[in-house]
């Protein structure tokens, strides 16, 4: 992963979480908040699994 991949992912994560936040569980219809949720909590883990991959393909 490069750093614009990084850059961009970064984007949308905080996207996401300014419209959760501004939006609010009560406000926000599901059809909305459902993806966010999503974003929200899985780019921690596709983060994780780019660092994964980076480490190995870097370890010669």
């Amino acid at each position: 992963m490069n750093r614009t991949e990084f850059f961009l992912t970064l984007i949308t994560f905080l996207l996401a979480s300014i419209v959760f936040v501004i939006g609010g569980m009560n406000n926000t219809p599901s059809i909305i908040l459902i993806p966010v949720l999503i974003i929200i909590y899985g780019t921690p883990f596709y983060l994780f699994a780019e660092l994964i991959n980076f480490i190995g393909q870097n370890t010669d």
